[in-house]
């Protein structure tokens, strides 16, 4: 079970108890290539100062996120610089610096800057 503590900003933070890192969402979910996305909300738990995040999709090179910011143990933000990126779902990856790491499979959607074809590949 959950370890559950009310922060200051009245939200509440998860610990899940097993010191790996978990990934529940990701804020924006989508985006058009060609495009730079600031990520304002990666939530999960179990997040290390220090944490890596990247974009991954079998048969495409991994998209590391820069300007990453470990704002608590379940808040990333970052940059992603989705100007080679294939349209389609993405797995959305925490790696730790103790190696721990998590992924949350298809988590973001690379697609046309009107936002038709989400989702799909070209």
């Amino acid at each position: 079970m959950p370890n559950a503590a009310l922060t200051p900003a009245n939200s509440w933070d998860l610990d899940n108890g097993s010191g790996t890192p978990t990934v529940n969402f990701v804020f924006p979910r989508f985006s058009g290539v060609a495009n730079s996305v600031h990520t304002t909300d990666l939530h999960g738990a179990g997040f290390q100062a220090g944490a890596q995040v990247k974009l991954s999709r079998s048969g495409h090179p991994d998209i590391e996120a820069t300007n990453e910011n470990v704002v608590s143990a379940n808040q990333i933000t970052c940059d992603l610089d989705l100007s080679a990126a294939a349209w389609g779902a993405w797995d959305v990856g925490v790696a730790n610096p103790d190696v721990k790491s998590a992924a949350l499979h298809g988590a973001f959607f690379v697609g046309t800057a009107t936002g038709q074809a989400w989702g799909l590949e070209r």
